[in-house]
């Protein structure tokens, strides 16, 4: 029996407003097919790997370590795009142009990389929150 045809499969609610939801899971059902278990898959691989990588983007700005930083932004980047929050996925573009350019004669300031990552952190937390309650939506289904 193919194990594709057994799975249960989720339409998201494309009614979901920005003002209700930075979520938009289209892009993920299209690509998995509507297949739930691969959906929750890869939302709770963001969510086991999003709070180290957000506490380790503090400490990188903290310790003035623009590289590092830009590295671990970076790698949070296309799970965030891929959950749809275009809002927070421009934002981590931006933080890792900052970090290219300070020091550098780059148009970015050190207040304004922290103002961005400080922002960045607090809406993946929110993200976060957000996708306990996506995923459970997802199991009931």
């Amino acid at each position: 029996m193919d194990n594709k045809n057994t799975r249960a499969r989720y339409q998201w609610d494309r009614s979901r407003t920005k003002a209700t939801s930075k979520v938009d899971l289209s892009y993920l059902e299209d690509m998995s097919g509507g297949d739930t278990e691969f959906m929750i898959e890869v939302i709770d691989m963001f969510r086991d790997a999003a709070p180290a990588g957000l506490q380790q983007a503090m400490v990188d700005l903290r310790n003035g370590n623009f590289p590092q930083l830009r590295a671990a932004v970076h790698k949070l980047k296309p799970s965030v795009q891929m959950l749809g929050h275009t809002e927070l996925y421009e934002l981590a573009a931006t933080i890792e142009e900052q970090c290219a350019t300070i020091g550098q004669g780059g148009s970015a300031s050190d207040s304004e990389l922290h103002v961005n990552v400080v922002k960045f952190c607090k809406e993946a937390n929110l993200l976060l929150r957000e996708l306990e309650q996506v995923v459970a939506e997802l199991r009931a289904k």
